[in-house]
């Protein structure tokens, strides 16, 4: 799916681009041991600048951090907590399948 039918279903669909695309950088380190900000970069399909900013922004709300000893963006403690918690059952018993949506 390209750059730009992703930004059109965004917006038909209401979505807030910065969110998307901080969840979208918040996704791929999860499925990494940390990433440079260049691979973020690459990944997201994003300018470098908007990846920091996003990232520093994630930083200071501690769903991201930065190890400067090996210049890789990690999964911030509070991120680190949602897998669990988005897998509870709804209030009915029911599992929630909108997490692996």
């Amino acid at each position: 799916m390209g750059t730009k039918h992703c930004h059109e279903e965004d917006a038909r669909l209401g979505r807030v681009q910065s969110l998307v695309r901080a969840f979208g950088i918040l996704d791929q380190l999860c499925q990494t041991d940390g990433l440079t900000l260049n691979e973020v970069s690459q990944l997201a399909r994003l300018p470098r600048s908007t990846s920091h900013r996003l990232l520093t922004t994630m930083e200071a709300l501690h769903y991201a951090r930065y190890d400067r000893g090996t210049g890789r963006w990690c999964v911030g403690h509070k991120a680190s907590g949602f897998g669990g918690e988005w897998a509870m059952p709804l209030p009915n018993g029911q599992p929630d399948h909108r997490a692996s949506e």
